[in-house]
């Protein structure tokens, strides 16, 4: 095997555990907005479950315009089920879709932190809080906003602020864990 190959099948390894820590940092984010939610509320579902809470909370609650099922999350997986089927999505299957766009995209930022995080160590300071706050940054307060997505950041109180960044904390953090313990055979 040549320097060339080695050195790209070892992107490829980091890229592919950065994902795999994604999709844990994204169960962590969740597990972590749902015990938010329990201690707001009073909720005691299941907090694994689709549309756990009082309200039936979609993957995003803190950034919902409404209708939990209406968070941004659900509302690019519905889009997604409508492209493809030409269908307009239930509401039990929007719960659903928005938690695998999610996660998707959790497992799309973990790949780009695990390509990232070799050339620019940086970006894992903090122990990943650095890269958590820079998710949160774009995407929460500047791309879903502006797509139309959720609602923007001058519509939301501090608290759902500190909330939102507090949770990228978590998907930062458990994002570099993984990372590391991925590494450390």
């Amino acid at each position: 095997m040549t320097s060339t190959s080695t050195s790209s099948s070892r992107v490829w390894e980091r890229v592919a555990r950065g994902a795999l820590g994604g999709l844990a940092a994204g169960l962590a984010m969740n597990l972590f907005v749902r015990a938010l939610e329990a201690a707001y509320e009073g909720d005691g579902s299941d907090p694994l479950s689709v549309g756990a809470g009082p309200a039936g909370r979609g993957a995003q609650p803190l950034e919902a315009a409404g209708r939990p099922d209406d968070d941004a999350a659900a509302r690019t997986g519905a889009a997604a089920y409508r492209t493809v089927t030409g269908v307009e999505p239930n509401r039990e299957r929007r719960l659903w879709l928005g938690s695998a766009a999610h996660y998707a995209f959790a497992v799309g930022a973990g790949a780009c932190y695990g390509a990232l995080r070799e050339r620019a160590p940086a970006i894992a300071s903090g122990h990943g809080l650095l890269y958590g706050t820079l998710v949160w940054i774009i995407a929460d307060e500047g791309v879903t906003p502006a797509l139309g997505l959720s609602r923007g950041p001058h519509q939301l109180s501090a608290g759902e602020h500190a909330a939102a960044l507090m949770a990228h904390w978590v998907y930062g953090s458990a994002l570099e864990t993984a990372y590391r313990v991925g590494f450390s055979r």
